[in-house]
């Protein structure tokens, strides 16, 4: 008896090794597809890299500009501005208009105001009702520009956003960006200067396809019932150049959209940029007599 064991046991742990050898491998877990706000956050980095921010970078506050405005609607000429931004409403400007040169300003405590030769003008009444807009749209103008420079900030500031995607978008029919990465949200007050708005908007982000920089925003605000209004905006972002230090911008071209119908406004030429600008106390407070 004890031989026959001596024999059969090593037989049969043959036996059952070779059945465990011939056991499938279990499959690998298949890998975990990120979820919309991780392939968002992803976005956001990438971004900030393509734009020369760190992931951490801190909000930009402040800049001092040269720009040129070129104005695309009837006998408009374009202008020249020195321009003095601090966020949220303080600005200050220089322009440049038809050889003459004007001062004007938002004071966030006291409102607008230009200056008149040797007058201090107070942009408050009908007799105002225009140039106070003008100061309101370069207040706007500048909001967005603080925005666009590094647009990673924005990318996560988005409410309700949508899955990431990728889209063509089409300029003209010559101009068109293939497969741009597709970022897009809600945000509570966003500015548009096309439509001279500054009040909830659904904004779509396109990034370059090569570069992966913002490419163009649209922005389509809602009316007082929380429906998207009639107008929509479109801003062209081109020009890319390192110079300030980051990859920002050098021109911005607006659009105010219609349907499929698209009106250029108005194209600025960023000259030159300082960001993170520090300002006097009382620079942005409306002159005293």
């Amino acid at each position: 008896m004890f031989e026959m064991c001596r024999i059969v046991c090593p037989f049969l742990l043959t036996l059952a090794a070779a059945a465990l050898a011939q056991e499938p491998t279990p499959p690998a877990p298949a890998p975990t597809k990120p979820s919309a706000a991780e392939d968002l956050a992803n976005v956001a980095k990438q971004l900030a890299t393509a734009h020369g921010f760190a992931a951490d970078a801190a909000d930009i506050k402040s800049f001092r500009a040269e720009i040129g405005m070129e104005p695309r609607q009837g006998d408009s000429v374009g202008v020249d501005v020195e321009v003095d931004f601090l966020a949220p409403r303080s600005l200050r400007c220089k322009v440049i208009e038809k050889g003459k040169r004007i001062e004007r300003g938002f004071d966030p405590k006291l409102g607008g105001w230009t200056i008149s030769g040797d007058e201090i003008i107070k942009l408050q009444g009908p007799t105002y009702t225009q140039d106070a807009e003008q100061v309101q749209q370069e207040l706007r103008l500048c909001q967005q520009l603080l925005r666009f420079l590094n647009p990673s900030r924005l990318v996560t500031s988005l409410l309700d956003p949508a899955p990431v995607r990728r889209e063509d978008l089409k300029i003209t029919e010559r101009l068109i960006f293939v497969g741009c990465t597709v970022i897009e949200g809600t945000v509570e007050r966003f500015p548009t200067y096309a439509l001279g708005t500054d009040q909830r908007t659904r904004v779509t982000l396109y990034l370059h396809p090569d570069t992966k920089r913002l490419l163009a925003v649209h922005a389509l605000p809602f009316d007082e019932n929380d429906k998207p209004a009639e107008l929509a905006e479109l801003v062209l972002l081109g020009d890319y150049s390192e110079k300030a230090g980051p990859w920002l911008p050098t021109k911005l071209t607006m659009y105010r959209l219609a349907g499929p119908g698209r009106e250029i406004l108005m194209t600025v030429h960023i000259r030159a940029i300082e960001l993170g600008k520090e300002f006097a106390s009382q620079h942005f407070a409306r002159p005293k007599k």
